[in-house]
């Protein structure tokens, strides 16, 4: 698959630092775990249904986080750590995720309207029948996504990655911008596209020759 080339360090660059933890039901949230006398990993966070709406969690580590149904409208996650993290039914309305990681999490039926997800890791994502109506995924990794029955009317994709995703059933703007990566990637209509992907022997040119102009010239 080729490389979208977009990169948006300038956007993290410009997150405030990760704050405390704020809003309702944080009571019920283990953040801070026991400090153990081994060098054991603290359990993942637990917080089904709680309200985060509004929460300053830029740059924390929420990975595995058990966030069943929580409402994280407007909430800052700027390069947060949220992979593997079960965020079923989640609301993130408008929510700031630019650079968030959200590999491998589990985001079925999840509402993500209007949020900020530029250059967000959705990579191996589960997004079935997720809501992304108005998302801004511009240079987005959503390669080897489930984004079947996916609402995606109206979203911003400049750049984005769908390389292996699925799509079956998505409902989406199209004709799709040229600009987004399609490789093995099933269509709505059950189509696969191999518009974007690269022939093997094209890609070993490409890489000898990025090899070959590393190395120093010899004397």
């Amino acid at each position: 698959m080729r490389s979208t080339g977009l990169i948006f360090v300038a956007f993290l660059g410009a997150a405030a630092p990760a704050s405390a933890w704020q809003r309702a039901d944080l009571d019920r949230l283990r953040l801070e775990a026991p400090k153990a006398k081994t060098e054991e990993a603290a359990p993942p966070p637990e917080c089904p249904g709680c309200d985060l709406s509004g929460a300053h969690l830029s740059g924390e580590d929420l990975s595995r986080a058990s966030f069943r149904g929580v409402n994280l409208r407007g909430a800052r996650l700027l390069g947060t750590d949220l992979s593997r993290a079960d965020l079923r039914e989640a609301s993130f309305g408008g929510a700031k995720m630019l650079g968030a990681d959200l590999t491998r999490s589990n985001l079925t039926s999840a509402d993500l309207v209007g949020s900020k997800l530029i250059g967000a890791d959705l990579s191996r994502a589960i997004l079935s029948g997720a809501k992304l109506r108005g998302a801004l995924l511009i240079g987005a990794d959503v390669s080897r996504a489930n984004l079947t029955g996916a609402d995606l009317r109206g979203a911003v994709l400049l750049g984005a990655d769908f390389g292996k995703s699925d799509l079956t059933g998505a409902r989406l703007d199209e004709p799709l911008p040229d600009s987004v990566v399609l490789c093995e990637t099933t269509l709505p209509d059950g189509q696969v596209s191999q518009r974007d992907c690269v022939p093997d022997d094209e890609e070993e040119a490409a890489v000898d020759a990025s090899s070959g102009s590393a190395e120093s010239p010899s004397d």
